[in-house]
């Protein structure tokens, strides 16, 4: 197979999952009702996004969603 070095411009989606334990404020009535106080968390990302650590990540998926071209 010939190949060809050339620069190429494309966009690339990360996802990294880590766990994250935080003291949080949150509503009495959704304390024991884990599908409300997820709804809870996505509602309220500034209360706990200084808490994720990615240096603690345990997957790193990557997909690429885009290629722009190359410069050939």
């Amino acid at each position: 197979m010939k190949t060809q070095t050339v620069t190429v411009r494309f966009e690339v989606c990360t996802t990294v999952t880590v766990d994250v334990e935080a003291r949080l404020e949150v509503p009495s009535d959704i304390v024991h009702d884990d599908d409300a106080l997820l709804a809870w968390l996505e509602d309220n990302e500034e209360r706990w996004a200084s808490k994720v650590d990615l240096d603690d990540a345990h997957t790193c998926d990557r997909e690429v969603t885009d290629v722009y071209g190359t410069d050939a």
